[in-house]
């Protein structure tokens, strides 16, 4: 690993500590893991619990967070609906104890998960879960996603060298990044396909607050052409199944309100729990899913889900073999030949990981932590109130996660910040609005403003 690895850790974790002293503490977290996220070499050190960016990110962010904002965990109550995510932290640590693989093996598993997981998930519910606050993680997250658009157009030009360039090494295999004739770009991400469902969420999450009148200007530029610009870089990516998310998230949106109901949100949650039921009991057809994806996306893409599907097959017979709790980590629920112990599998989507590594207990943790915030919002918010400029970001995320969730039936690409939103939707709780103006005229711009003040007026605390 390069010097440069360690100046760069080392150098963000001064300036977070810089800027939880100078900004408010939400928008110095907001600032430090986003662009931690965005710009931090795909890399971790030997150290329990460290091993992967995400892991250091939350190792620095949580104690900070904690001594700036004490307060906002002092609030903190906990609810049967964090349930899910208490389980899917502290199940890797049954996992490895009835596999046999000892108490320090057990703690280590847990923390990866704490770390990865479930420090986010703490974040989003003490900082962001209030309309405010997800207006400003919404924001955030469109912000972060204007970034990374100049970096994307360089590697699509240059090919992905960045990571290289700056880190001295390639964070992935660099063959994956050859796409219809061009490149698909890595910059800072462990792959393009991550970098292209981060595109992903900034174009859908824009496009709320652009449609809803929340956010009307970045530094005197008008929304629109910036969620544009944003759109034909997500395009760009060249990410085939981030795409199909991109034009389902951006269909619903005007669906919803002609169909004045929840219910095209509701059918993309009941998704991927179906998938998952119906391909564990061995009653799903895959035949018709590959047939329909040469059609839609050519012969390539087509061999690509078959081969997918293929493996997912093999390790679905291996993970039922225990199935309540899975075969730990290390590998052991992948196969591997008898005699040369070459690897015969390649696990792709997050949902077979979690199956094979925690059993269905753990795969059902994860699954709960992710589409349970949607079907909350859906509940404490009807669809008249989602336009409105102070619930439209926390309805944009809440049409998020389940787009998620069914991209990690094909892939596992683990990003902070859509964990962040799963805690702060999960701790929303109802406010009574201010009639639901579908396009109010608010002078936003790019400075601070007072949201509660000059978005639509809360008129109660629940």
């Amino acid at each position: 690993m390069s010097f440069a690895v360690y100046i760069a850790f080392a150098g963000w974790a001064a300036v977070s500590i810089v800027l939880f002293a100078v900004l408010h503490p939400r928008r110095a977290l907001l600032a430090s893991l986003i662009g931690g996220f965005l710009l931090l070499p795909v890399a971790g050190f030997p150290v329990t619990g460290l091993r992967a960016k995400i892991s250091i990110i939350s190792t620095v962010l949580l104690p900070l967070s904690v001594a700036f904002a004490p307060e906002r965990f002092l609030r903190l109550r906990p609810r049967l609906y964090d349930l899910p995510a208490a389980l899917w932290c502290a199940w890797p640590a049954v996992s490895s104890l009835a596999n046999g693989l000892g108490v320090y093996d057990a703690f280590s598993a847990a923390l990866e998960n704490v770390l990865a997981y479930g420090v986010p998930y703490l974040l989003g519910r003490a900082y962001f879960s209030d309309l405010v606050g997800l207006r400003e993680l919404g924001v955030a997250i469109f912000l972060g996603g204007l970034a990374y658009v100049p970096l994307c157009l360089w590697e699509m030009r240059f090919s992905p060298q960045l990571h290289r360039t700056f880190y001295g090494f390639h964070q992935h295999e660099f063959a994956m990044t050859v796409r219809m004739g061009g490149y698909r770009p890595m910059v800072f991400m462990d792959h393009g396909l991550m970098v292209g469902l981060w595109m992903v969420a900034a174009t859908l999450v824009g496009y709320w607050l652009w449609r809803s009148g929340s956010l009307r200007h970045v530094c005197r530029v008008p929304v629109g052409p910036l969620v544009a610009a944003l759109f034909v870089t997500a395009v760009l990516c060249k990410s085939t199944g981030a795409l199909v998310l991109l034009a389902i998230g951006l269909l619903a949106r005007p669906l919803l309100f002609r169909l004045r109901s929840a219910a095209p949100v509701v059918v993309l949650i009941l998704v991927t729990p179906a998938y998952l039921a119906t391909r564990i009991a061995r009653v799903l057809p895959t035949e018709p899913i590959v047939a329909a994806s040469e059609q839609i996306s050519g012969s390539e893409r087509s061999e690509s889900l078959s081969y997918r599907i293929r493996n997912e097959e093999l390790l679905l017979t291996r993970a039922l073999e225990k199935g309540s709790t899975g075969w730990g980590r290390w590998g052991r629920f992948l196969l591997f030949d008898p005699d040369t112990h070459v690897r015969l599998t390649t696990p792709d989507g997050l949902w077979i990981i979690a199956l094979g590594q925690y059993g269905i207990v753990g795969l059902s943790a994860l699954t709960a932590m992710l589409l349970l915030p949607a079907v909350l919002f859906i509940r404490r918010y009807p669809i008249g109130t989602w336009n409105m400029p102070l619930v439209a970001p926390a309805a944009a995320l809440a049409l998020f996660l389940p787009l998620y969730m069914i991209d990690n039936v094909l892939n596992a690409m683990i990003n902070p910040v859509y964990f962040i939103g799963a805690g702060a939707l999960t701790g929303l709780r109802w406010r009574r609005l201010a009639r639901p103006l579908a396009r109010p005229r608010l002078p936003i711009g790019p400075r601070p403003i007072p949201v509660r003040a000059r978005l639509a007026g809360l008129h109660g605390h629940s």
